[in-house]
């Protein structure tokens, strides 16, 4: 009577593929969660060039600034912002007399996960970042290749 032997992996075997695939996820998981973390902020930087366009344009017509994303998104100049989808939140204020200046903000949803850097956004168009908290005026311009 011939036995036949099956073949299988050993126990030994298995334990060597899994500490492989460990060790490749590893490796791979915090790349793909700052490719991730990237996105947004790029997402959210293209968001803020729009609004800064939108904002002009919506002073040549009416002489003042869109106090408020639904605003800009009715005209269709810019899509209201999805905190969601962009990973950041953003604020969106007029100031001065007749409505004469604004300011945007973007700050990460959870820092460190959805963004490191903090934008501000004014009149000027100038992007500012800050990646010690929440970004204003004083904070620094965006670097030009971003």
């Amino acid at each position: 009577m011939l036995v036949r032997r099956r073949e299988a992996f050993s126990l030994l075997e298995l334990l060597f593929v899994i500490l492989i695939i460990a060790i490749v996820a590893g490796l791979a998981i915090p790349s793909l969660l700052n490719s991730k973390k990237a996105g947004y902020e790029a997402a959210t930087i293209s968001y803020l060039r729009a609004l800064g366009s939108a904002q002009e344009v919506y002073r040549i017509q009416r002489d003042t600034f869109a106090s408020d994303f639904k605003v800009l998104a009715e005209l269709k100049l810019v899509q209201e912002p999805d905190s969601e989808a962009l990973g950041y939140e953003l604020e969106l204020a007029v100031v001065g007399t007749g409505q004469s200046a604004w300011w945007a903000v973007a700050n990460p949803v959870e820092p460190g996960r959805t963004g490191d850097r903090y934008f501000y956004l004014d009149g000027t168009g100038v992007i500012r970042e800050s990646l010690d908290g929440p970004a204003d005026e004083s904070s620094n311009p965006l670097n030009a290749a971003d």
